[in-house]
């Protein structure tokens, strides 16, 4: 399987410190494809989206994979959305 080459382009965005919150990575690419690529079903992975406590390690590892970044920039966005989400910050 060929990676689509829009992950590059979000790697650099979160690398670079572009993308301060997870859903921000969907500016980059479209989020039915990540879901696609990281095995998920399209509406579970959305119901994910809205609900970022929801996540496990495994399925955040999986996203971090696809993106070639560290599991901890993609837990730090994760976490960071969840505080926004909530109104925690």
């Amino acid at each position: 399987m060929v990676k689509d080459l829009r992950y590059a382009i979000a790697k650099r965005a979160i690398l670079e410190g572009d993308v301060f919150l997870f859903r921000q990575i969907f500016n980059y690419i479209p989020r039915n494809i990540v879901a696609r690529d990281a095995n998920f079903k399209v509406r579970d992975f959305n119901f994910l989206l809205k609900n970022m406590g929801q996540f496990t390690f495994e399925q955040v590892y999986r996203i971090a994979a696809l993106f070639d970044v560290d599991e901890l920039s993609i837990l730090y966005l994760a976490a960071r959305q969840r505080r926004f989400d909530t109104r925690e910050y």
